[in-house]
């Protein structure tokens, strides 16, 4: 028996991702980075206003000289830096170890465009060589707000143009402009959002990106502990398998001393069939990612094929596609033909358990950047108090079960960049969904 229950403990390679289009079951993360990226923006524009500052006073003198700002305007300018650099001040020490929401990071933006205004306003306008600084606020307020606050960061922005366009103070150095100041402060403006438009959208993928490097660390974590219950399985099966041959032996012996058959004996031999049979199962059924073996499949006909196949008489699998019947896909035949077995026959039990005689639903579905093929019972469905733990061996609502099938389907989804989900059915049952990355299995949609 040695010899049969040789564990080998599964290691599992592969990296994990989730749909950031969907809500994360755990969102204590999503909280804390919320909660910093106010203190964070703030940060970043007190470090900003430094260099800002510095450089307004830098280029004073010279635009006094060169004739770009009126030396009835410098005390206005350099009061203008003053209130600014104060400013600075206090927000510094306000801002330090506490953390700030939109309207605090607003109000900031909002004094950096107002003394922005003014300064531009007494030294030019429009015409200002500086006044194209306007674009690096159209790409800061893009990259530090969304939603209803970007669009008020745009508006005090392009307000900010519309009084540098209409209220300059022409200094000596401008002239007779030869451009009039609607097409200069125009053309600034047009810049402006397109700068805006573009980085909007930059941040946004940005922030997509957060969510699924954040997502990856946290189904990096899961994968960790499933390898570690592996491991903690592996052992427990080499620590049984000697006492269980021992066993074995003396049962042998007893049963050739006795010249009838004694039934105690009979039940206990059965009994550790029973063990031995479980431990195969533990040992020889665990997934190992980095042997998974991956061919070129046309998915929909596939997964189709395997709820014709295994149903029968006495049960349906229905099979329901919004995928393209020709797309094709990189995935692992032998590995998710017995995975979807798994859950079918799972689905099949929850039936027994009630006699219910409904069929199993099957889908085949596209969710943003994922694949999910999902199996639809009618059962009493799983209990709250193990559904955290659900995809761990030996968590089951079988009495016979050692749950090794959820333990697979879960390392397969994750090895594959995606999540085991289980949800509850309206009207009652459960809904088990494979989600896998499409990258992962180098889906093509086809036509």
């Amino acid at each position: 028996m040695n010899d049969r229950l040789n564990p080998n403990p599964p290691h599992l390679t592969r990296v994990s991702a989730v749909n950031p289009e969907q809500p994360v079951q755990d969102a204590s993360w999503v909280e804390t980075l919320d909660g910093l990226s106010g203190t964070l923006r703030t940060e970043w524009l007190v470090r900003l206003r430094w260099v800002a500052i510095i450089g307004q006073l830098a280029v004073a003198i010279p635009a006094v000289r060169t004739g770009w700002l009126n030396r009835t305007h410098l005390l206005w300018y350099l009061s203008c830096v003053a209130g600014l650099t104060l400013f600075n001040v206090l927000a510094r020490s306000r801002t330090a170890g506490q953390q700030e929401n939109s309207i605090v990071v607003l109000l900031h933006l909002a004094v950096d465009l107002s003394v922005l205004a003014v300064l531009l306003v007494l030294s030019g306008g429009v015409y200002n060589p500086m006044a194209p600084i306007v674009l690096l606020h159209a790409s800061l307020g893009a990259m530090l707000f969304r939603g209803v606050w970007s669009l008020m960061a745009a508006s005090m922005l392009f307000s900010l143009i519309a009084v540098t366009t209409i209220f300059p103070v022409l200094p000596a150095a401008v002239g007779t402009p030869s451009v009039q100041p609607l097409v200069q402060g125009s053309a600034l403006t047009i810049v402006a959002a397109t700068i805006w438009v573009l980085t909007t959208w930059f941040a946004n993928i940005l922030r997509q990106h957060r969510v699924l490097v954040e997502q990856l660390r946290l189904g990096r974590d899961r994968l960790d502990r499933l390898r570690a219950t592996g491991v903690l399985a592996a052992g427990f099966c080499h620590e049984l398998a000697t006492p269980l041959n021992t066993i074995g032996l003396r049962l042998d012996r007893l049963k050739q001393r006795s010249d009838v058959d004694d039934p105690d004996l009979a039940i206990a031999r059965e009994s550790l069939a029973e063990c031995e049979s479980a431990l195969r199962a533990m040992i020889g059924s665990t997934i190992e990612a980095s042997e998974l073996r991956f061919e070129s499949t046309v998915l929909v006909p596939f997964v189709e094929r395997i709820c014709s196949e295994w149903s029968g008489s006495d049960r349906v699998a229905d099979f329901h596609s919004e995928l393209s019947k020709t797309g094709r896909s990189e995935i692992p035949r032998l590995v998710l033909t017995q995975t979807v077995i798994d859950l079918l026959d799972n689905a099949r039990h929850a039936h027994a358990v009630i006699g219910s005689e409904q069929s199993i639903e099957v889908n085949l579905t596209e969710i943003g950047d994922f694949l999910g093929i999902e199996v639809q019972d009618r059962g009493t469905g799983v209990p709250e108090s193990i559904r955290h733990n659900v995809g761990q061996p030996f968590v089951t609502t079988k009495t016979s079960g050692t749950g090794l099938g959820l333990y697979n389907a879960k390392n397969l989804c994750l090895a594959l960049g995606g999540d085991l989900d289980i949800e509850d059915r309206i009207g009652g049952g459960t809904l088990v969904r494979i989600r896998v990355l499409k990258e992962s299995i180098e889906w093509g949609g086809g036509v």
